[in-house]
């Protein structure tokens, strides 16, 4: 059986195997365009990444001829087999993972009353302004990258949702200058 890998190490087979991004260099330029802070600050960690997939087998390198040199990636047998696996692991797959909006939710709840307000107000334009600039990436992203930020988009919707119920609940009115879903 095959070690189960990191999400950072899946995504980073993803990349060289799905999405054609054969050097750890476009790998690195792929996370540091992401539309997720998470997957930016993990840009430095490609190169780690990289190295220890080629140490484990699951992927090949093959240099460069030319100044810049580098290696060309190419996943090995055993490095599809290592992503298939873990596209398919569906208990990784529905884990909540790590989600800067859920983690601070719950201390939003001890807030006064006037302060949860604002606060609400600042983090719904926040999210429809993230909402706007997935709507803009979707649009230069390949199959793979569309049904990603699909899924980011649909998870701000239910995240508006979410803000909507509690004022609700809570019987906070929204600043009328915000453009409330």
């Amino acid at each position: 059986m095959t070690e189960r890998l990191t999400e950072l190490e899946g995504v980073v087979l993803s990349e060289i195997g799905l999405r054609g991004n054969a050097t750890a260099f476009k790998v690195r330029r792929s996370f540091e365009l992401s539309a997720s802070a998470t997957w930016r600050g993990s840009a430095g960690a490609v190169y780690a990444a990289v190295k220890r997939l080629v140490g484990r087998g699951l992927l090949e390198a093959r240099p460069i001829a030319g100044k810049r040199g580098g290696n060309h990636l190419l996943l090995s047998a055993k490095g599809k087999r290592a992503l298939r696996a873990w596209a398919l692991d569906f208990e990784l797959a529905s884990d909540p993972g790590f989600d800067p909006f859920r983690m601070r939710a719950g201390l939003w709840l001890g807030l006064p009353k006037d302060q949860l307000a604002l606060h609400l107000d600042l983090v719904e334009r926040a999210v429809i302004g993230r909402i706007a600039q997935l709507r803009v990436l979707g649009e230069t992203e390949d199959e793979i990258g569309r049904a990603q930020v699909d899924l980011c988009i649909r998870l701000q919707e239910l995240r508006l949702r979410w803000i909507n119920e509690l004022r609700d609940t809570s019987g906070i009115n929204p600043d009328p200058s915000s453009a409330r879903r």
